[in-house]
């Protein structure tokens, strides 16, 4: 987890509801900004149709991403 929610997780009983609120907006305003994709995932549909070839592209990028990050 990142450091900027323990503040929220571990000291919200130090601070005011006013500070905490402040805070969790700091970090979430902080943590979109650096993930832009965040919120138009939160609105893509659940169910999406593809064909199967389609399908197969995006699994066969998936595994050339994630052998590339492979220590073996």
């Amino acid at each position: 987890m990142d450091g900027r929610w323990t503040l929220l997780d571990n000291g919200s009983a130090e601070l005011s509801v006013r500070d905490y609120v402040e805070h969790f907006v700091d970090v979430m305003v902080q943590s979109i900004e650096e993930h832009p994709a965040y919120c138009p995932l939160l609105d893509a549909p659940l169910r999406c149709k593809r064909d199967q070839q389609a399908r197969n592209r995006l699994r066969e990028r998936f595994a050339k991403f994630f052998a590339r990050g492979s220590p073996l």
